[in-house]
C-alpha cells in the first residue's frame, strides 16, 4: 500500500518542516484569514509565556493536510491554516532562524492557491496603504494586515533585545510541536472539508491535539 494511500499523522517541529523542504498551499476553497486581533495575541502571548517558562514542549495544535499533485513536497492546509498563518507571520517578523520557515530558498514556504494579491504582499511584507476596506477582494489582506502590524508591537513589547528575539526565535524553531495529519488525496476532499467546518459546536483545540496524540502514541508503541 502506498504510503499517500493512507492517513499518516506524526509530531514535527518547524526545524522538521526545514528539513524536510515541506512547503504548504491554501487551497481556492479556503475561507479568508479571519482570525481577530485577540486571537493572535493570545497566540502570541501563549507561545511567549512557554518560552519564559523554559518549557522543553510546546504543542499548537493540529494542522490537517492533503498532498497536492503539481508539486513534490507541496501540501494543502486543508485545516489549522488560521494559526499556520499566523505562525508564519510571526516567524517572518522575528525573523532570525525562522527565515529558513518563511522561505524555502526563495519560494515562500506558505503559498495562497490563485490569490495572488495575498502571495505578492507575504512577499513584500509592506504596510498596506493601497487596500480599501470596503472591497472583498482585498480583505484577506487587511486581516493579514492587521495580525501583522500587531506582531510587530507584540514583539516590541514583550521582547526587548536582541539575545531575547534570538532565544525566543531559537524556542518557536525547535520546541513549538504540532501533529501534521496528512489525509490521501482519493478521499472526498468536499464531504471532509464540510465535515471539518460543520461539525457543530467545535472541540476546543487541545481536545483535538490530545486526541491525536493519544493515537499517535498509541500506534508507536504498537510498532515497538
Amino acid at each position: 500500500q502506498k504510503a499517500m494511500d493512507k492517513v499518516e499523522s506524526q509530531l514535527i517541529n518547524i526545524a522538521s518542516v526545514v528539513d524536510e523542504g515541506w512547503e504548504f498551499n491554501i487551497p481556492i476553497y479556503q475561507r479568508l484569514y479571519v482570525w481577530s486581533e485577540e486571537q493572535v495575541k493570545t497566540l502570541f502571548e501563549d507561545l511567549h509565556t512557554a518560552y519564559t517558562a523554559k518549557k522543553d514542549l510546546y504543542y499548537i495544535g493540529g494542522i490537517i493536510t492533503v498532498k497536492n499533485a503539481l508539486k513534490q513536497n507541496l501540501y494543502d492546509l486543508v485545516d489549522g491554516q488560521q494559526r499556520f498563518t499566523t505562525l508564519w507571520l510571526l516567524s517572518n517578523e522575528l525573523k532570525r532562524d525562522l527565515l529558513s520557515f518563511t522561505y524555502n530558498g526563495k519560494n515562500l514556504r506558505l503559498q495562497f492557491s490563485i490569490r495572488e494579491n495575498v502571495s505578492e504582499f507575504l512577499t513584500s511584507i509592506g504596510p498596506i496603504t493601497k487596500v480599501n476596506e470596503a472591497s472583498n477582494d482585498f480583505s484577506d489582506l487587511i486581516q493579514i494586515g492587521k495580525a501583522r502590524n500587531l506582531i510587530i508591537q507584540l514583539i516590541d513589547k514583550h521582547l526587548t533585545n536582541e539575545s531575547d528575539k534570538q532565544a525566543f526565535s531559537n524556542f518557536i524553531f525547535e520546541k513549538v510541536k504540532m501533529v501534521k495529519t496528512t489525509v490521501p488525496s482519493s478521499n472526498d476532499l468536499n464531504k471532509l472539508f464540510e465535515a471539518l467546518n460543520n461539525r457543530g459546536t467545535q472541540l476546543e483545540h487541545h481536545e483535538i491535539l490530545k486526541a491525536r496524540l493519544l493515537s499517535f502514541i498509541e500506534s508507536v508503541n504498537k510498532r515497538q
